[in-house]
């Protein structure tokens, strides 16, 4: 089953977390976290509306597993008692159907796709922080563009993976430029660097972030890397230009 829950903080965020780890145990199989602006992006490029009464600054997708019905509906039943006892859900809603299913899950998987409704472009950045962070890097970086004037970014989001601490922190703008560019890079991977985050979760270091990985990885384990590149690969073939720094 699918549960869409609305959440009045970021605070109530992890306290929900944490209690449905606890109450939901084996059957939980999946903890996904949106903000409001990945929401309504999604809802604004027509994948879906608003499943909750009220907008809720935080959101999050549960899906929970199980062999046994009646045993899987006691401790939801339980999960979500005491969650709304405790005020850390203003909202929640159920997929009763498979399509209340699907359309809990595309809110969710089709924020990316949604990005560039309208004509936008993204800039995007996957990236492993501790928790707490998640909404505290979006604030950082709709701040800096406030400060520097920027109007071509159109908004800031971020949603992902909070189990694991993968934030997918998006920057729409209007276009790609060389100073929305220098805005965000490196300042991003500075932020994560600051807190012992990654600059890369699930997607790699590839040709893009190689130039950043001393944000992630000392010049040891750097120097370390390129050594066991050179034994495994001298000539250079196995996939080339990605993860080291200045292998182009």
């Amino acid at each position: 089953r699918v549960h869409g829950l609305g959440c009045p903080s970021f605070d109530a965020v992890l306290e929900v977390y944490l209690v449905a780890q606890r109450r939901l145990g084996e059957i939980l199989s999946a903890v996904e976290y949106l903000d409001r602006a990945s929401l309504e992006t999604a809802v604004s490029a027509g994948v879906g509306r608003d499943p909750m009464r009220a907008p809720h600054p935080y959101y999050l997708v549960l899906e929970t597993t199980g062999a046994n019905a009646d045993h899987d509906r006691a401790q939801i039943e339980s999960f979500v008692e005491l969650a709304a006892a405790e005020s850390l859900i203003g909202d929640g809603v159920v997929a009763e159907s498979q399509a209340q299913f699907e359309q809990l899950w595309r809110l969710r998987e089709e924020i990316a796709p949604s990005l560039s409704h309208g004509g936008n472009v993204a800039y995007k950045y996957d990236l492993s922080v501790p928790q707490r962070l998640f909404p505290v890097l979006v604030s950082e970086i709709e701040a800096l563009a406030r400060r520097a004037g920027d109007d071509n970014v159109v908004r800031v989001l971020g949603y992902g993976h909070i189990g694991d601490g993968n934030l997918h922190l998006n920057v729409i703008a209007r276009r790609f430029t060389d100073a929305t560019t220098a805005l965000l890079e490196p300042r991003i991977f500075e932020l994560v660097a600051a807190h012992r985050g990654s600059i890369s979760a699930e997607h790699g270091i590839g040709q893009g972030k190689a130039k950043y990985l001393h944000y992630s990885k000392s010049r040891a384990a750097i120097g370390v890397m390129r050594q066991v590149k050179a034994v495994l690969d001298p000539r250079g073939i196995l996939n080339p230009y990605k993860v080291l720094p200045g292998d182009e």
